[in-house]
């Protein structure tokens, strides 16, 4: 299944394009030992080029056109891939988490069409992050996690065959919400936990 599944990483520079970059180059390495992965820059202009290199990953471009750019840049991953992957992790929120907790998403779209956002998410400070991006160990014991804010949201998995619905959804409702109410939709709502790195 690792094979056939494609990390996409929607990207726009934050304030702080330094540390943008440093978690996408670590995003990048940590997906990429397991899956192919794609960068999707959303923004005015390209700001990422060969003087700021990402490591091995796909890359493309688009220009933000405004609320509609987080379905855009799932589509344009996509169509980049949907003959060639048969499923979509989507990370939008520098969300880390393990090969065990990667796995098991995946293994449950042998039944699902989509397994949604991990139920909770921690939120590491600058200095965590730059521990678990230097290979450290990271102590999350006096973080409080926080609830995903829905089922499409941070980090979720889709399986090629749905992917259009799920678009379509998100293209008329404007959120994932009331994902439930698609019949045609088999969905796994993920009892897990990941991490989230410090963005500025």
């Amino acid at each position: 299944m690792e094979q056939r599944t494609v990390v996409i990483i929607p990207y726009r520079a934050p304030t702080n394009r330094e540390r943008g970059l440093k978690n996408l180059r670590y995003l990048v390495s940590h997906y990429g030992n397991l899956f192919t992965v794609l960068v999707v820059e959303c923004d005015e202009r390209q700001r990422i080029d060969s003087a700021a290199p990402l490591g091995n990953c796909d890359y493309c471009f688009l220009k933000a056109e405004g609320a509609a750019d987080r379905v855009r840049c799932l589509v344009k991953g996509f169509e980049r891939y949907e003959r060639r992957k048969d499923y979509f992790v989507v990370n939008e929120g520098n969300v880390v988490c393990s090969r065990l907790e990667m796995s098991a998403n995946l293994m449950k779209c042998v039944e699902h069409h989509l397994v949604s956002s991990f139920e909770s998410y921690i939120d590491l400070n600058e200095s965590d992050s730059d521990r678990l991006i230097d290979g450290l160990d990271c102590p999350t014991e006096s973080y409080i996690p926080r609830f995903r804010s829905s089922r499409c949201s941070g980090y979720f998995t889709v399986v090629r065959d749905a992917f259009g619905t799920l678009a379509t959804h998100l293209v008329t409702s404007g959120s994932s919400k009331d994902i439930l109410e698609q019949p045609d939709l088999r969905i796994f709502d993920s009892p897990g936990s990941a991490l989230c790195l410090f963005s500025g």
